[in-house]
């Protein structure tokens, strides 16, 4: 079984694996695909805007997301600027959402996907544009600072998923850097995924089993495709799917295996 080296920080996975291949695709979907080299830069400018904008950490900022390269690329600007991230699916009811709200209090709202003006509305906390902060200039020295001085990987949250609601209330359950430090590379030795794997992602951004496909993918150096919903709705196309994007390694909810079964 092999071994990895277990990274002190989140920002390792994606700074070794930049080094080791930095052309290589990191995550793509049924519109565009990233290179590593490309997704670190996209999330050190959000990171960046980040960090400038706000000049506060640990704090939390919702993602409106989408199955997207986006998203992701989100999720770990706000790492990189020491604050935590909180995935909402805009399609979900208002009710829920504003629940959410009320469990997190974000500082900030970053909208990875196109938005009506009634999910707006529910926010009273600024409201980022993905594209504009994605165009901002990265400030290197800033970043680093925030790394490998501010950042306490040990109790620090690098993301909040919320519970599907089962009593009525949505309850917010924080993750710390650690966890995932450890996690990661266990999973990785454990199933032996390697940097020539292709995860094919099923789960939602906000249901906690993307973190396996998230960073497992960016630890090891794999490639990641982001599987369109629709094919989930028709098994043949979901098998052309796996075939045209050579995926190797799926970590799915059992129904959707079922799907393919």
């Amino acid at each position: 079984m092999k071994q990895y080296k277990k990274p002190n920080t989140i920002v390792e996975y994606l700074l070794e694996s930049t080094k080791r291949d930095p052309y290589k695709t990191a995550f793509s979907d049924e519109n565009q695909s990233i290179t590593y080299k490309d997704f670190l830069d996209a999330s050190e400018r959000i990171g960046s805007a980040i960090s400038l904008k706000f000049r506060k950490t640990r704090e939390p900022i919702v993602v409106l997301i989408g199955r997207n390269v986006e998203s992701i690329c989100a999720f770990f600007g706000i790492s990189l600027s020491n604050n935590f991230y909180v995935p909402v699916d805009p399609a979900q009811p208002a009710l829920r959402i504003r629940k959410i709200i009320e469990q997190v209090t974000p500082m900030a709202v970053l909208a990875a996907v196109e938005v009506s003006e009634e999910i707006r509305s529910i926010f009273s906390c600024p409201f980022l544009d993905y594209h504009e902060i994605s165009a901002f200039p990265a400030d290197h020295i800033q970043l680093v600072m925030l790394q490998s001085h501010c950042l306490d990987t040990d109790t620090d949250p690098l993301y909040a998923i919320c519970t599907s609601g089962s009593t009525g209330t949505p309850k917010a359950v924080l993750v710390s850097h650690r966890s995932v430090l450890d996690f990661i590379p266990v999973c990785c030795s454990t199933f032996s995924f390697g940097a020539s794997d292709v995860f094919g992602n099923q789960a939602p951004f906000d249901f906690d089993v993307s973190v396996k496909d998230i960073y497992s993918s960016l630890f090891c150096g794999e490639s990641m495709y982001i599987i369109p919903k629709k094919c989930f709705t028709m098994p043949k196309r979901l098998v052309q799917t796996l075939e045209e994007q050579k995926i190797t390694t799926i970590v799915w909810a059992v129904s959707a295996l079922c799907i393919v079964a």
